[in-house]
């Protein structure tokens, strides 16, 4: 049988007889499954039920079993606070070593600030103490077992079953796909390397919306280090393996980077597209995958489907670089790409030729083509529209996009090139960034306005600056403070106030002026107490307008025909606690007021909005009442209002409720600041607020209970008004 096997070739029957007395000799251990070590929790035997069904952990009563896999268990469970179905993640016992454990309730944090529609959201994070249990090695075991509570995404499919069972076209896919890009991006932003990307982590929800599910909970429970050691299920290490990779499987975790999940997108693009992975590891071992991983050349997707030729296929291709060097640096530049094509436009894996673009414009633009045919130049004239076009959609600025940390504002051409980036050592030195169109006298085109805050380092800190879109954007061409000359005469407590001290919060554009052609610049400038001075810029940078006011502001609405400025915000002059109302749950009253700005008038004085104070700043200021009110509201916004009301009168003051729902009731105001007619609640949250019984807490509250009304004055203990002043006819 062996001269047969091996015929003629004598050293491959040396090989496998020299194997073959190996063998004989081996222990009978040799190539055995290890048993299992202390450090892994058995799984339960399938005729016995989970013992965490029906117990409670952390907040989250544990229902049912979903899902078993390598890292652990997933459970259907019911969180008490606030009422709802969640995902309960319970890791595996010991999957986590000491330093992870040390390091998750911090970067558990993290994940919970992940906010993105495409992102499952992780509501809590904790450790549950392990029972004793004994596996068949008769040790026990104890410790702490991380969990997550994550959003349970109900009917969810993964991204490939739902591409299939929709019979989704490659555009839809590449449509489906970008949107996991951007989730994964977002991630990246908040510096959280998701680390195990795969179908299996990337769902879709019954109404077709992404969510990727685990996002962080590799790095926070060092699954990346078991996986890589091998501490795993085999078929659930070699389904893993598939998607990670060449520096994942090279079991070295400190060389990851974004760009490993990059290539991990590229895998699940290339599944997506070509409904086959780029290697076949299914007949082969762990380390036999992983070096094909590293050393193979994946199948050029054209050779599986013939219309993935071009930009498809290069895209996933360079995804799929083995060099991450060589890779998108981003999965955001991977997205662009993909949009890109979708838009018919250059993508950057590759690089069109002049032909290309004129081609493309043809295609976009056929009846000006056949004009331009009937005509001797029409050839040249194409090539030079194609080239105009190039610039107008690669070249010329168009937007201001700011990233999530708030450390780098990137100017966009009309196809989203980035033309230009200003970025800062620290998150949030960008305080906002939004472009700006010019009156025609201006020698410039248009403007981008950003805001910077003070940190160590940065070039423009504390400053609102101005860049020239059509030339330099190196520098500015103006940059403002707070002029020390323009600091309150008196201070609003007692405090020091420097002209250095005062960072750039907030900015709004709105036609104010008519002595200012154009948009004016509406700009908070804000020191770490309460003082804020409001402020409004001419185009060229001139203060035309100045006020100072003690307490915080939210959000502004330009009321045109009123000439209203009407601000959210808070009252900071006294605590509810001096206004009678100890029992108030945030210290400060939450306001909505307007003023009537003037022209060339920078006022050093601080506008007063106690009860009976005479002051001609403010046309009208009003309090959110009763004052535990601010304790049923997530947030409020302004905005323009609907149906018969005018928005150049009237304003829309949005209270939302409940953020996660986004949900809420509103209240017209006009220029007088009175409600011009009942709450307008919407649908959804007369529907809510039907879910619970009267006296749960978790009902949402009546709108009627709610109302605006003036300030509440200081008073003594004795319940004296002490700050009343005299008013005058």
């Amino acid at each position: 049988m062996l001269a047969e096997a091996c015929g003629d070739d004598a050293a491959l029957r040396a090989e496998v007889e020299s194997l073959l007395t190996h063998d004989r000799r081996a222990a009978p251990e040799f190539l055995q499954p290890p048993e299992p070590g202390p450090q892994v929790r058995p799984a339960p035997a399938p005729d016995k039920p989970d013992p965490l069904v029906g117990t409670v952990v952390g907040r989250c009563r544990v229902e049912r079993v979903i899902a078993s896999g390598g890292m652990g268990t997933v459970y259907l469970a019911q969180q008490e606070h606030p009422h709802r179905q969640v995902a309960l993640k319970m890791m595996r016992l010991g999957i986590a070593s000491s330093s992870a454990l040390r390091r998750f309730e911090y970067e558990s944090e993290i994940l919970a600030r992940l906010r993105h529609p495409n992102i499952a959201q992780v509501y809590e994070a904790g450790t549950h103490p392990a029972d004793p249990r004994r596996d068949h090695t008769g040790a026990d075991h104890t410790g702490a077992v991380p969990y997550f509570v994550m959003e349970y995404i109900p009917d969810a499919r993964t991204i490939i079953q739902y591409a299939g069972e929709q019979h989704l076209g490659t555009r839809q896919r590449l449509e489906l796909f970008a949107q996991v890009c951007d989730a994964v991006h977002h991630g990246h932003q908040k510096g959280i390397i998701h680390r195990d990307l795969k179908p299996g982590n990337t769902l879709v929800d019954s109404s077709g919306q992404v969510k990727i599910i685990d996002f962080g909970v590799a790095r926070s429970t060092d699954s990346d280090i078991a996986v890589t050691t091998m501490q795993t299920d085999t078929g659930q290490l070699l389904g893993t393996l598939q998607y990670m990779s060449p520096e994942q499987c090279a079991a070295n975790p400190g060389d990851l980077d974004m760009r490993s999940d990059v290539y991990s997108l590229g895998v699940m693009l290339y599944e997506l597209a070509c409904d086959q992975l780029p290697y076949d590891v299914t007949d082969t071992t762990i380390l036999g995958a992983a070096r094909m991983i590293c050393e193979h050349v994946p199948t050029r997707p054209s050779t599986i489907r013939k219309i993935l030729r071009g930009n498809v296929e290069a895209i996933a291709l360079k995804a799929l670089a083995k060099d991450r060097n060589q890779r998108y640096q981003s999965a955001a530049d991977l997205a662009r790409d993909i949009r890109r094509h979708l838009n018919h436009e250059p993508i950057e894996a590759r690089p069109p030729t002049a032909w290309t673009r004129a081609l493309r414009w043809v295609a976009k633009h056929p009846l000006a083509t056949t004009a331009a045919l009937g005509v001797i130049v029409g050839a040249v004239a194409a090539m030079m529209s194609g080239s105009v076009i190039y610039w107008y959609r690669s070249v010329r600025p168009s937007d201001v996009r700011l990233s999530d940390d708030r450390r780098t504002a990137e100017l966009l051409s009309v196809d989203g090139t980035v033309v230009h980036e200003w970025s800062g050592e620290h998150p949030g030195c960008i305080k906002f960034a939004q472009i700006i169109e010019l009156a025609p006298e201006f020698r410039w085109d248009r403007l981008a306005i950003l805001g910077f805050d003070a940190v160590q380092g940065q070039k423009h800190p504390y400053s609102l600056c101005a860049y020239d879109l059509a030339g330099s954007l190196q520098d500015p061409v103006w940059e403002r403070h707070i002029e020390p000359s323009l600091l309150p005469s008196r201070t609003a407590k007692d405090h020091a106030l420097h002209s250095e001290d005062f960072g750039i919060d907030k900015c709004w554009l709105f036609d104010i002026f008519e002595q200012s052609r154009g948009d004016e610049i509406v700009a908070v400038h804000a020191w770490s107490g309460s003082d804020r001075a409001i402020r409004i810029y001419a185009q060229d940078g001139t203060v035309v307008y100045q006020a100072w006011y003690d307490g915080a502001v939210g959000d502004c609405y330009w009321m045109a025909d009123a000439g209203l400025l009407v601000f959210s915000g808070l009252n900071c002059e006294a605590y509810w606690i001096q206004r009678g109302c100890p029992e108030a749950p945030s210290p400060n009253p939450s306001v909505v007021f307007a003023i009537r700005p003037q022209f060339d008038s920078l006022s050093t004085e601080y506008l007063s909005a106690e009860p009976g104070a005479i002051s001609r700043d403010f046309a009208w200021y009003k309090c959110l009442l009763p004052c535990d009110a601010w304790d049923r509201i997530d947030y409020w916004r302004l905005q323009a209002p609907v149906g018969q009301y005018d928005p150049r009168r009237s304003v829309s003051l949005v209270l939302v409720v409940d953020s996660e729902l986004e949900t809420g009731f509103a209240w017209v105001i006009d220029d007088t600041g009175e409600v011009t007619d009942a709450h307008q609640v919407g649908d959804a949250y007369s529907v809510n607020r039907l879910r619970f019984p009267e006296g749960d807490p978790r009902r949402l509250p009546d709108p009627d209970l709610f109302h605006l009304g003036p300030l509440p004055p200081i008073t003594s203990s004795s319940g004296e008004v002490v700050n009343q002043l005299p008013t005058v006819d």
